[in-house]
């Protein structure tokens, strides 16, 4: 049987239709989106136009500084604004990563690394379900909040991962990035520069409270490094394609496929399909996450220690600018390569990777890498790399093995379902034991080599309140325990908690490492390491180790 496999553009602008449809409230008449408030809508406030003479502009003329679309173009509203897509009124619902379940795998044919997510994101959702039953859903930019990851051995790099309201030409999530540039979509024929999400939003979707849930709802991003390998002819002109990296002065080369997508299955009462995107932007220095020092101490017996803000520190040396500072190229042929002059950017400049402020993952930071925008499901989310590094038959997906003749690759992650009484009864929460999963493919051309990265996004479990009234008022005689530890996850006893230690915390609860890379996690000693003592880890990586 054969098999016609649709490339990334062509899926992911179905799945973005789906998403739109699914917002979309359906009254006999009520037009969400034209400012007027219709029978069954909570609000409308407007939107953009999608396409046309005045594509990206608010409409309708009604609103302030509105224009009309022009004939057959309907006014796209997009939410975050207070008024949801779907024209329902909009709450706030934090959605704090859970230790443990939320974190990031990087899996390659050989090497695969899990890394923990601390931070949070806001979930700007409907304050209640429409005539659908659908919550329509964004996440603004400036509420995805993901701390430094410090990424060991063989990258040693400090990863930042930020929600981006990102502009394509055309506005659909394949599209050539336009965000810092609106001109580059001139003369193209591909529409012009518009928001994926609408203004200021990172992520849009559609948790499914209907009777019906949402379909699809699993989602498989696969990529082939060279398809060439079957079809040698292949001229490398098709949707996504691309002449390898590596290879494109020496034709014909490896030639990249575009990414298949496939969605399937029907999701329950509860599930949420949204697409997200994101920056993730990598620092070259060593892996730290450390802020520098803006000027140093020249000379001993202070040499290289602060002195930003007290040049006596260096008690009578010379309080200098720090030469010491990570520099990244922007622009030019090597973005975001490790640079200490203009002239290896080849075309770009090279400017701090920290910023000015020597801060990382700060909004002063250059952005020198794309963004991804990729789905994040409460389903099944894969992802697959075929002829992965270029070699021949070689596999990363989650049917595979990691290496040949290991384990399973990890490659995928399941999601888990909203309560949808929950949201109901609660507008500023109701996440509680939610679940996103995501995975995409990445070819790279150095050291690890291509990757799949998944991702585990998990919320808390909400505990109930207790409203029993107490029987007794008897205290009982505490019982004699084993003595605690007093620096839970300070593994290299040093009086800090750093991520790498909460890595091996991590490792251990899941039972991939032995309690013996870090008896410092097993504070109640039950010779395991537990979700609570994880979560006394992460508090103290985030303040300090308490005093003994």
């Amino acid at each position: 049987m054969k098999v016609n496999h649709l490339r990334w553009r062509t899926p992911c602008v179905v799945l973005a239709a789906t998403l739109a449809l699914w917002a979309a409230p359906r009254g006999a008449w009520a037009v969400c989106g034209d400012a007027v408030p219709d029978s069954g809508e909570d609000c409308d406030d407007g939107g953009t136009c999608p396409s046309g003479d005045h594509a990206g502009a608010r409409c309708p003329a009604s609103v302030t500084a509105g224009v009309d679309c022009g004939a057959d173009i309907v006014c796209k509203p997009a939410g975050g604004d207070g008024c949801a897509a779907n024209c329902t009124t909009e709450t706030r619902r934090v959605f704090n990563y859970a230790p443990v379940t939320s974190f990031s795998r990087i899996q390659g044919t050989v090497l695969g690394l899990t890394f923990p997510i601390l931070g949070n994101q806001v979930l700007t959702t409907s304050s209640h379900p429409d005539a659908n039953g659908n919550y329509a859903v964004v996440i603004k930019a400036d509420d995805v909040h993901i701390q430094p990851i410090k990424v060991g051995a063989p990258g040693n790099l400090c990863a930042c991962v930020r929600g981006q309201a990102v502009k394509t030409c055309g506005g659909g999530p394949t599209g050539r990035q336009c965000t810092l540039d609106e001109h580059i979509c001139d003369d193209k024929g591909e529409g012009p520069c518009l928001f994926i999400h609408g203004p200021g939003n990172s992520a849009s979707g559609t948790i499914g409270c209907g009777l019906n849930g949402l379909t699809p709802i699993d989602v498989d991003l696969t990529q082939d490094h060279n398809i060439r390998f079957t079809d040698p002819e292949a001229p490398c002109t098709g949707p996504g394609q691309a002449i390898d990296k590596e290879e494109v002065l020496h034709p014909p080369g490896a030639c990249n496929g575009g990414v298949v997508v496939t969605a399937i299955n029907d999701g329950p009462t509860g599930s949420a399909l949204l697409l997200n995107s994101l920056n993730i932007q990598t620092i070259p220095d060593n892996g730290t996450c450390k802020t520098e020092p803006l000027m140093v101490c020249a000379a001993p017996p202070k040499k290289n220690s602060d002195c930003t803000t007290n040049p006596a520190v260096c008690q009578g040396a010379e309080c200098i600018l720090n030469p010491s500072r990570v520099k990244i190229c922007v622009g030019g042929d090597n973005p975001g390569d490790d640079c200490t002059t203009a002239d290896i950017c080849n075309g770009g400049t090279c400017t701090f990777a920290k910023g000015a402020d020597g801060i990382p993952c700060t909004d002063d930071d250059p952005i020198t890498a794309l963004t991804a925008t990729v789905p994040l499901t409460t389903g099944l989310a894969s992802s697959g790399i075929l002829n992965a590094n270029d070699e021949e038959g070689a596999i990363i997906d989650k049917d595979s093995q990691c290496p040949p003749g290991g384990q399973l690759c990890i490659a995928a992650q399941q999601g888990s379902l909203f309560s949808c009484d929950a949201l109901l009864a609660n507008p500023t929460g109701g996440v509680g034991g939610v679940k996103f999963g995501s995975a995409f493919p990445t070819l790279r051309h150095v050291a690890p080599g291509d990757l799949v990265v998944s991702t585990s996004l998990a919320a808390p479990v909400e505990q109930p309140v207790s409203t029993a009234t107490p029987t007794s008022t008897t205290i009982p005689t505490p019982t004699p325990t084993t003595p605690t530890t007093a620096c839970v996850g300070d593994c290299g006893s040093d009086g800090a908690v750093t991520v790498e230690e909460l890595v091996r915390g991590v490792n251990i609860a899941l039972g991939v490492s032995p309690l013996s890379d870090c008896p410092q996690f097993d504070a109640n000693h039950s010779l395991d390491v537990t979700v609570e003592e994880l979560i006394q880890g992460v508090n103290i990586a985030l303040t300090s180790c308490p005093a003994a």
